[in-house]
């Protein structure tokens, strides 16, 4: 793998147990890849055909699928993934398919780029979110990121605390929230600090 997976990825990633994982436009697959070698089963897809035959070659375990999302939409069973990846890609009509495809409690870790064809605006990102806990977002002159969570399912209108105490991934400045957090599932211990 040439090119390292993003920090931000790395530190989202352990915030949930390894389940299923998509890597949109993987490109190289250095996400897909480092996900799968962390224990995820992981899908990926890009349009480019070479890309994808050398992560088939060197990882079968990866589900690795050519698709051209500018001409074919992403097939996206509902719920079907506790991580989406969606890293120096954007396309505007691929964010209510994310939405959907992500399991209660699910990650997206999201970037694009600011300048260029498929340029986002600043703070676009996270319009097509909304309601989701922020756990981190950035943006720079080139490049804008968001990783957000879903939240949890309602059972019997309590939500479902699913996570453990390294999943507890709230991106809070204010300690208070963390020590609610803490207390709502039950952690004991120091005050939780975010992974970002």
């Amino acid at each position: 793998m040439a090119t390292p997976p993003t920090g931000e990825v790395k530190r989202a990633a352990p915030l949930l147990s390894p389940a299923r994982a998509l890597d949109i436009a993987c490109g190289t697959g250095r996400h897909a890849i480092w996900l799968y070698e962390h224990g995820w089963q992981v899908t990926a897809v890009d349009r480019d055909e070479e890309a994808i035959a050398r992560i088939r070659g060197h990882y079968p375990g990866i589900d690795a699928r050519v698709i051209d999302l500018e001409r074919s939409p992403l097939p996206m069973p509902e719920a079907a993934y506790d991580l989406i990846v969606c890293w120096l890609y954007f396309q505007r009509d691929l964010y209510p398919a994310i939405r959907a495809g992500l399991r209660p409690g699910g990650i997206a870790a999201l970037s694009a780029l600011l300048q260029g064809r498929f340029a986002a605006n600043p703070g676009e990102l996270r319009t097509y979110f909304p309601g989701w806990t922020l756990l981190h977002e950035a943006e720079t002159e080139r490049t804008c990121e968001l990783i957000v969570q879903r939240s949890a399912t309602v059972e019997s209108g309590k939500e479902v605390q699913n996570m453990a105490r390294k999943q507890v991934s709230l991106n809070i400045k204010n300690p208070a929230v963390y020590q609610a957090a803490a207390r709502l599932s039950k952690l004991q211990g120091p005050p939780l600090r975010s992974p970002f």
